[in-house]
């Protein structure tokens, strides 16, 4: 299991540039209306990847990296070697300024010995031990299918959507913003208030997601047949 998990944005304080939050738990106290002593308007949220999950900010990787070897982890990183799992680039000079951006990290700022680089459906085939493998990977930034034979990620069988999380988000926020009146309800989708943004899409769009939003595995005539009798059940009861 993992010593340590993070997620790919973090929060900085608006007056002091240096003061940075990368913990999840940390970021939900600050920005939860109900911490206004924290005074949480004094802080903005900043992504590391784009919404291809590609890496670009690379300062702020630099201070997560940090927080992590010498917070979390507590380690000296020139005695452990480094894996970093990227997504699959279609663009190879992407691909390698990337992974140049890495390692500049990696050998001038952290003193690791080696790195290695593995793409991220050739990494899930690996680690269940199989080399054969169709990857189906929903995330927040879209749906994509990779088939991996042999150990090789099979190309022109990538099969890609844009629908994802941030998209069910969006439609799940449009859709609650129609139904309630603005003065019942402030849903804080200001988008120059990023802090706001990101607590909505981590609290209560999520909780709807998971609580509302299920997958069974029941077909669907099974399913209405299952209700239909807890329903006749409660009935009788009564």
């Amino acid at each position: 299991l993992p010593s340590c998990v993070l997620p790919s944005s973090y929060m900085r304080k608006k007056s002091n540039n240096d003061e940075y939050i990368f913990d999840k738990y940390e970021m939900l106290q600050v920005a939860s209306p109900r911490h206004h002593e924290l005074n949480s308007e004094d802080y903005d949220v900043f992504t590391l990847v784009d919404n291809n999950g590609l890496p670009y900010n690379w300062e702020g990787i630099m201070k997560q990296w940090e927080y992590i070897f010498q917070e979390k982890l507590k380690c000296l990183t020139e005695e452990y070697p480094l894996v970093i799992v990227i997504p699959m680039i279609s663009k190879t000079t992407q691909l390698r300024i990337i992974m140049e951006k890495y390692m500049e990290l990696a050998f001038d700022k952290f003193n690791f010995p080696i790195i290695q680089f593995i793409i991220e459906p050739l990494a899930t085939t690996l680690s269940m031990g199989k080399k054969n493998a169709l990857i189906i990977d929903i995330g927040f930034n879209g749906c994509k299918i990779t088939p991996v034979y042999d150990g090789i990620i099979i190309k022109n069988g990538i099969t890609k959507n844009k629908f994802g999380g941030s998209f069910l988000d969006y439609v799940v926020n449009n859709f609650i913003e129609k139904k309630l009146d603005d003065d019942d309800v402030e849903m804080g989708n200001d988008s120059d208030e990023s802090i706001k943004t990101w607590w909505n899409s981590n609290t209560w769009i999520q909780d709807f997601k998971h609580s509302m939003l299920q997958v069974c595995d029941k077909d669907l005539g099974e399913l209405e047949r299952y209700y239909q009798e807890q329903e006749t059940m409660y009935l009788k009861q009564q």
